[in-house]
Order: C-alpha cells, then sequence, then structure tokens
C-alpha cells in the first residue's frame, strides 16, 4: 500500500476501526513487556492511588484524568507545537511523533522497562495523533483520549484479573 492510500485509509475508515487498529497494535506491543523481570512493570502512582482512594480512584485517575491530561501535554502541545514550527508535514511527523513518545515515557519513570513500554505506546497515541489530525469526524485530541483510556482500562482490568 503507498503512503498516500495509507494515509486515504487512516482519513476515511470509521473511527471505531480507526481507533481499534491503534489500541490492537498497542496492546500487541505491550504484551512484550510481559517477558519483563517480575515487578519492573509496576506503577508505583497508580499504588498509591489504590491504597488511598481504591479500585475507584485508578479507574478515575487512570482511566479518565490521565488520559486528558498527558494528551494534552504531550500529544496536543507536543505535536501542534512542532507541526507549527516544522511546515513540512513528514519533517513534522518523524520529529515531533517520536519527541512526544519521549516526554511521554519520562513521566513514567518506574523502570527501564516501564519507560520503555511507554515510549512505544507514547509513539502509537503519537501517531494516532498525528493521523487524527487529518480526519473530520472526530478530533484527534478525542481519538487519542478514547484510545488512552482503553488501553488504561484494559492494563487496570489485566492487573485485576491476574
Amino acid at each position: 500500500m503507498k503512503t498516500s492510500q495509507f494515509l486515504r485509509f487512516m482519513k476515511n475508515t470509521h473511527p471505531v476501526i480507526f481507533i481499534g487498529m491503534w489500541f490492537v497494535l498497542d496492546i500487541g506491543i505491550s504484551s512484550l513487556f510481559l517477558l519483563a523481570p517480575e515487578g519492573s512493570m509496576d506503577n508505583a502512582s497508580t499504588e498509591k492511588i489504590a491504597e488511598k482512594m481504591g479500585q475507584f480512584g485508578i479507574f478515575v485517575f487512570g482511566v479518565i484524568l490521565a488520559p486528558i491530561i498527558e494528551t494534552f501535554l504531550h500529544h496536543f502541545l507536543v505535536i501542534k507545537g512542532l507541526r507549527m514550527v516544522l511546515k513540512k508535514a513528514a519533517l513534522s511527523f518523524y520529529i515531533a511523533v517520536p519527541v512526544s513518545a519521549v516526554f511521554f515515557a519520562l513521566i513514567h519513570p518506574y523502570s527501564i522497562y516501564y519507560i520503555t513500554a511507554t515510549f512505544f505506546t507514547g509513539l502509537i497515541l503519537g501517531c494516532a495523533f498525528y493521523l487524527g489530525q487529518y480526519r473530520r469526524d472526530m478530533p484527534a485530541f478525542l481519538i487519542v483520549v478514547i484510545l488512552h483510556s482503553l488501553y488504561n482500562l484494559f492494563a487496570s482490568a489485566m492487573d485485576f484479573v491476574l
């Protein structure tokens, strides 16, 4: 598939399919980190919230608040800002998405494994945001908030089940 066909597909596909593709990719890549040493993927922030506010607190913070705040700080501001500075679309994509992923990873400093996993998640969220800007049916910001929320909900459910 040529680049223009890929971009056309990403621009015109149904929003559920668009979000679902990125979600499946994120889960697939994140599953590689199941091989990380025991405890290296623990999230200290989640554990503190669980101690103080229980599972409801984890849900509110992890599934609602964190995706909104992190999408604004690490995807909206970084990608939109760099896109304004770097006028060429391809150049801004290849710089803005990795830069946003680095910032996203660095706010999750629980272990080198966690940082690495969140870097890849940041790349996926950044790509979804960047490509989502070309869509007319749903704002890129909302797409990434939903995607991030679904991922955090899935991760929380897996922690609860396992």
